[in-house]
């Protein structure tokens, strides 16, 4: 259950920093600056959000264990 929230996470978290830091070193070197990437802030912002994400599954988990029941699920 877990890995259907955690595989679309993982892989939308490290497109978004990539595009992330793509477009910002193609915006310094358009404005003639010099590109300096920040890792540990690239690196606190994808886990804050990762930690976010896992908070939001933690809390949801035991509604969605309670749905899933076998008395709980609903059939004609």
């Amino acid at each position: 259950m877990c890995w259907q929230t955690a595989l679309p996470t993982a892989l939308g978290t490290v497109l978004a920093t990539i595009a992330g830091i793509g477009l910002g070193a193609a915006l310094l070197k358009a404005s003639s600056k010099p590109v300096h990437i920040d890792w540990f802030a690239v690196a606190a912002v994808a886990g804050g959000s990762a930690a976010v994400i896992a908070l939001a599954l933690l809390l949801t988990l035991p509604v969605l264990w309670r749905l899933l029941r076998s008395d709980a699920l609903r059939f004609e």
